[in-house]
């Protein structure tokens, strides 16, 4: 890292059993097992019958993804310029975090030109850089251009599917998008072969508005099918 956060605690604990390789998400030094789980604290009112997913309990820390570099700065009025998103995401790696969507390199010269410099500068070796595109072809191979040179990448590939979007930005119907949202995938991994040598297959998430896939670029190993959500637009 080029900057310092002295007043930072890295998390050291051990990486758990079955963490997923692009994302060795370590436990910090909070005390949590001096505390009774909140389900039993405070017990639900809810009659005590078998429901598939209200009755599930979070037992452990998910995955944390920080989207701050992509998401949130495209929410600013004047968005961070390369040197800036460079202390954010040295600041992430302080923090702990393994997985960390750094920016649409496709929309932007500035959002390239920062994934370009992660590349050539290069990363720690257990961090892996997200970048995200809609699930068009010239802007695939854009994004694919961006990563070239790092040792993982997550590409997450998205396209809208609400009625509005499909029928007037889109112009397609249901098929359509659906050859849209199957064609990117194929596009993203003829363009890391073309750039390394390397294929894998995606990993599929949904929501109400969007479908994305994300596929893990890297010389040779694959991200497996974990799904993950993705934020309605």
């Amino acid at each position: 890292m080029s900057h310092t956060f002295p007043t930072l605690r890295t998390p050291g604990g051990p990486v758990p059993d079955g963490a997923p390789f692009w994302n060795p998400q370590r436990g910090g030094a909070m005390p949590s097992h001096r505390y009774r789980s909140v389900h039993d604290r405070a017990p639900s009112p809810v009659p005590d019958v078998e429901r598939t997913w209200p009755s599930r309990r979070l037992e452990r820390p998910p995955l944390w993804v920080p989207v701050d570099l992509r998401d949130g700065n495209q929410a600013l009025a004047e968005p961070m310029d390369p040197d800036r998103k460079a202390r954010m995401f040295d600041l992430f790696v302080a923090m702990g975090f393994k997985e960390i969507e750094v920016g649409y390199p496709s929309a932007s010269a500035t959002d390239f030109a920062f994934v370009r410099r992660l590349a050539e500068a290069g990363v720690p070796d257990d961090v892996t850089p997200v970048v995200f595109t809609p699930a068009r072809r010239d802007l695939i191979e854009r994004t694919i251009a961006s990563i070239e040179g790092l040792p993982r990448a997550v590409v997450h590939l998205y396209t809208a599917t609400g009625p509005a979007w499909r029928e007037v930005v889109l112009r397609e119907d249901r098929d359509g998008v659906r050859r849209l949202i199957l064609d990117a995938p194929r596009t993203s991994r003829a363009s890391r072969a073309r750039a390394s040598g390397s294929s894998s297959p995606p990993r599929r998430s949904t929501s109400p508005n969007r479908t994305s896939r994300s596929t893990c670029a890297t010389p040779s190993r694959t991200c497996g099918t974990r799904p993950r959500t993705v934020r309605s637009s």
